[in-house]
């Protein structure tokens, strides 16, 4: 997907992905205009590295009924990759994420198998799955000692929204 951005317009590389998975015309241009806005005239390599892998997850995610996606946090902004997620969740599809990023974990997944050693060592919703990891959290591994903060050590503000207690949580 990298390769085909690199050699022409956004626009074009939409065609191209609907054409392939054979879909409608513009399926692809109308999900790259709600997750990046209107860049349907620039060319993919016109965007920096994020942008890049942005649009090439997005142009995965347009004609897929499954999507695989592996480390999608890398190299793309928090807001970015919640809108594409926010996408991909209206169409209705679904995806098998490979990711070592706990935070995008739990903001992105509604299920989560955790492997350790080729092996399922937890597997649940996130909250469950992220609070009871059989391994302290890399923070911990680095700072013996620490305290972690685990999500039920925490309640929102009331009156506050979810998206903004996460700036604005108490400790119970």
């Amino acid at each position: 997907m990298h390769a085909l951005l690199r050699q022409t317009s956004v626009r074009r590389a939409c065609d191209i992905v609907d054409r392939r998975a054979d879909i409608p015309i513009e399926t692809s241009m109308k999900l790259v205009d709600e997750v990046l806005g209107p860049v349907g005239a620039r060319r993919g390599n016109e965007h920096g590295e994020g942008q890049q892998r942005l649009l090439a997850d997005v142009l995965a995610c347009a004609g897929g009924e499954v999507v695989l996606w592996v480390d999608p946090g890398w190299a793309v902004d928090a807001a970015s990759g919640d809108h594409l997620v926010q996408a991909v969740r209206r169409r209705g599809a679904s995806v098998i994420m490979a990711c070592r990023d706990v935070d995008l974990v739990a903001r992105w997944c509604d299920r989560v198998l955790v492997v350790d050693e080729h092996e399922v060592v937890a597997d649940g919703r996130p909250s469950s799955v992220v609070d009871n990891l059989p391994y302290p959290p890399q923070i911990a591994q680095v700072f013996p000692g620490c305290h972690v903060v685990k999500t039920a050590d925490v309640t929102l503000i009331p009156g506050v929204g979810a998206k903004e207690g996460r700036a604005h949580a108490q400790l119970v």
